[in-house]
């Protein structure tokens, strides 16, 4: 009798539970890629139209918080803010997949909140960059999800041969299949599943219309639409506003330098403009599919739909070609659209909203639970708010260089910056602060498409002059740069402990001008490619009514996310007692490696011990080793308005004799031009102590995340390892490298994209080939290679020569089958016997992996 009661308990428990998760909301959303708000390409989407902002709620100032796709997606799958996430960039080791789960996200975002409330979680399309068929498998089990599609690299980008990473199976390629089709069947496939599974669901379609097509071997092209879509809209064009391609220039910074693009361009970025509007009608039928099978279900009125990009687009507007990554309206304000139970039909919204609100705004919905410290807030369904509760700002950060429209960084320009918007009933305000200190003011409600910069003006706003304005705007934006928390979603609070100054009308009262006039100011240390914390001091600011200042430290701003902090900083101030670096990639860099170069002494002679002799056949005993020096001048990009840094000269190879081991000279030290001194901050030029070391500081966490054999020398038990955890700085010596390929390996891992060449000689890419091979750090300069690879003016010889080792070697590091097989195909033609090396110098300690092996794809 007891057993039977037991189990009746516990039948009707479970009918309970089953009940309440029946009646839980289902959610999708639909994350369009680099989709426009200000060029009108939602009023060339009829079914979205129809079928969401008809039936929905659309946010006129939703932002997104950076712009740029890949730490925008990880600010909105958190609810973080950037500076929170340390995801900053597309690619290790400031951002990336692989910086996603470094920083452990894959396990604390918003999926596993879902599926730990008893929600079927389910992924499709394009999570972020550099998430591919090398670690696709990494942090996958923790991520939360019941099914997924990723689209992964190498197919992210290509609408018509796509990479799809379905659960835990290998990638599998579609060619000639659409891919933002394919990607609607596979959501409904999984739509199919819940409903099967009688749970609610939440489902994330992510296409990446309409970013850039990539196509292997030409690069990044326009957009590409489906083949039902082609040739529509023949005479749209860039809506011509009056920051379209202005007569003066417009904007701040290296924005303020460009040239007017000319009418061949123009033209150009009309048919670009097209091109994207013709790939967003995929998208447009993905929304009707979505909506018809969830008819079919009968889930559509117990379904929230959410429909945003992760980032704005600019064409021509300011100058610009087309792109994103800066704080301007176009790129960032982006679609926001919510449908579903409760929510008002045909209604538009004007309170601020930003992505890091979206999973805040789900978790709360679905009645499941979060961390309890999101950065953004719970979005009202009903659009609007009280006066106890403003939205009125929003915070948009970026770090960087700045780059062509197809994400190439490009020459000494620097991207750094922090804006805000703050948005009232009588007031609509801009400001930004840029890394090299320029600062920008622009009046919305006048001036919408921000022309008149009224930094330093006369002019009164809200009855007072812009000095007392701008000392406000800094405080909140020096807040809202290093918030967290309860700080972001109420900054005034944070200034203002007493709850007296909610809106910025109220700091504006008289009481507080000495107050603000007295406040720290927004300032950068160095315009970094990534946030470090140390870069952007000051970190403090003054609360209102207390003499002492509070920084992030004391808010929780920083350290447990593993960035570094200005307290651990305080432990790395050891350069001073070191010897000086004769180059500096990371001026607090906590390591410092040491290049000598074993056969040379100061006097020029060797004094290694003699090494044995292999005997060798030469084949082609004619050729010379060649060392051809790196070519300074970057090729043509295809921003007009890039101003190139000027050129540094190479350092001059060793001339080497063959066939016993060399005597050397030494390297010359790059000479440097004055111009180009001032601009490298972070990669500063000194005579080396001795001819025969180079002493180079770096960052031992771009190595770690760069390179499992650093990861391993600095944290995997060694001798260099034990002195790094004790010290908190240590040396690692290197051998006989190349000083030229070191630095560009170390600059390209270190994220210092402008000043990383983007041609090299066949000669220079396959020392940085041996380099990558041996740090085991390909993926961390795959982007790199892919541009180093496509920029080669030496194509495969079709006879034996030194050019066709080279291509031999760098296509086995590489990765490349098809010049893998063509190279080695070759080679065995023409050889009759073991393969010379040339005397191409690759250490010893490289050559362990085996003399035949060696002979043939070395050198």
């Amino acid at each position: 009798m007891i057993l039977r009661y037991i189990f009746w308990l516990w039948t009707a428990a479970a009918a309970v539970v089953t009940k309440e998760e029946a009646n839980k909301p289902n959610f999708i959303v639909i994350l369009a890629d680099d989709q426009d708000q200000r060029l009108d390409s939602m009023k060339y989407m009829p079914k979205v139209k129809k079928l969401l902002t008809d039936e929905g709620v659309s946010f006129n100032h939703h932002y997104a918080t950076v712009a740029l796709c890949c730490p925008a997606r990880a600010s909105l799958w958190t609810g973080k803010a950037a500076h929170n996430t340390n995801v900053t960039n597309l690619r290790p080791p400031y951002g990336g997949y692989p910086k996603f789960v470094e920083e452990g996200w894959n396990s604390k975002w918003l999926p596993v909140y879902m599926q730990k409330s008893g929600y079927k979680t389910y992924f499709t399309g394009k999570l972020m960059n550099n998430h591919n068929a090398n670690n696709y498998m990494n942090g996958l089990k923790e991520m939360g999800l019941d099914g997924h599609d990723f689209m992964i690299e190498p197919g992210t980008y290509q609408y018509t041969n796509t990479t799809i990473q379905h659960n835990f199976e290998k990638p599998k390629s579609y060619p000639g299949v659409y891919a933002t089709d394919l990607l609607a069947n596979k959501s409904m496939a999984w739509i199919d599943d819940a409903a099967k599974a009688k749970k609610p669901f939440f489902l994330a379609i992510n296409p990446v219309n309409p970013h850039n097509n990539y196509q292997w071997g030409k690069g990044w092209t326009k957009p590409v639409p489906a083949k039902r879509h082609e040739g529509k809209f023949p005479d749209a064009k860039v809506p011509r506003s009056v920051s379209f391609n202005p007569d003066k220039p417009s904007g701040a910074a290296w924005v303020h330098e460009l040239p007017q693009l000319s009418d061949a361009v123009i033209n150009d970025n009309d048919l670009y403009y097209r091109r994207r509007l013709q790939a967003l009608q995929a998208v447009d039928d993905l929304v009707e599919t979505t909506i018809d099978t969830l008819k079919r279900h009968n889930m559509l009125d117990n379904t929230y739909i959410i429909y945003t990009s992760d980032n704005g687009f600019h064409i021509s507007q300011h100058r610009l070609m087309p792109g994103k990554r800066c704080p301007y309206e176009e790129d960032v304000i982006v679609p926001m659209i919510i449908r579903g139970p409760g929510i008002p039909k045909g209604k538009t919204a004007d309170i601020v909203t930003s992505h890091l609100d979206i999973a805040p705004t789900i978790v709360e919905w679905a009645g499941s639970q979060g961390p309890g410290d999101f950065d953004g807030s719970v979005i009202p369904k009903e659009g609007t708010t009280t006066p106890d509760e403003p939205w009125e700002h929003v915070e948009v950060e970026h770090w960087g260089a700045v780059s062509d429209k197809r994400d190439i960084p490009l020459s000494g320009k620097v991207n750094t910056y922090k804006a805000i918007r703050v948005i009232g009933d009588k007031y609509n305000l801009f400001y930004s602060v840029w890394c090299e200190g320029d600062h920008e003011v622009y009046d919305m409600l006048v001036d919408p498409h921000q022309m008149n910069n009224l930094h330093n003006s006369t002019e009164k706003i809200l009855g007072v002059s812009m000095k007392k304005l701008e000392h406000r705007l800094d405080a909140l934006t020096l807040v809202l740069k290093t918030c967290k928390a309860k700080t972001c979603q109420h900054p005034w609070e944070a200034l203002h402990p007493d709850g007296n100054v909610k809106t910025l009308v109220d700091a504006l009262d008289s009481k507080y001008d000495d107050f603000y006039n007295k406040q720290n100011r927004v300032n950068f240390n160095e315009c970094s490619r990534g946030y470090i914390v140390s870069n952007e001091y000051p970190i403090k600011y003054h609360t209102y009514g207390n003499r002492s200042s509070v920084d992030a430290r004391d808010v929780e701003a920083f350290g447990s996310y593993g960035m570094i902090t200005p307290s651990s900083l305080d432990n790395v101030r050891w350069a001073t007692i070191m010897d000086q670096p004769s180059h500096i990639i990371d001026p607090d860099g906590e390591v410092i490696i040491l290049l000598r170069n074993k056969t040379l002494s100061k006097n020029g002679r060797r004094f290694g011990k003699k090494k044995k002799k292999y005997n060798i056949k030469r084949s082609v005993s004619s050729l010379a080793p060649v060392h051809t020096p790196l070519e300074p001048t970057q090729p043509p990009t295809e921003d007009p308005g890039v101003v190139e840094a000027p050129a540094v000269e190479a350092p001059a190879e060793p001339a080497v004799e063959a066939p016993a081991e060399p005597a050397v000279e030494a390297p010359a030290e790059p000479a440097v031009e004055a111009p180009v001194r001032e601009q490298i901050k972070t990669d500063l030029v000194r005579e080396p102590p001795d001819e025969t070391f180079f002493r180079i500081q770096v960052s031992a966490k771009h190595l770690i995340l760069a390179s499992p054999v650093f990861k391993k020398i600095l944290t995997g038990g060694w001798k260099e390892s034990v002195t790094y955890l004790k010290k908190g700085s240590v040396e690692i010596p290197a051998e006989n490298w190349d000083i030229e390929a070191l630095l560009i390996l170390l600059r390209a891992i270190h994220g210092q994209q402008y000043h990383v060449p983007r041609k090299l000689t066949l000669e220079m890419l396959a020392k940085v080939a041996v380099l990558v091979d041996y740090y085991d750090c390909k993926e961390a300069v795959y982007i790199w290679s892919t541009i180093w690879i496509d920029a080669l003016e030496e194509k495969i010889p079709k006879t034996y020569s030194r050019d066709l080792l080279l291509w031999l070697w760098i296509s086995c590091v590489f990765q490349l089958p098809a010049q893998f097989k063509e190279s080695t195909s070759t080679v065995m033609s023409w050889s009759d016997g073991w393969i010379t090396s040339l005397e191409f110098p690759i250490p010893f300690k490289v050559m362990g992996k085996g003399r035949q092996i060696l002979n043939v794809l070395y050198l």
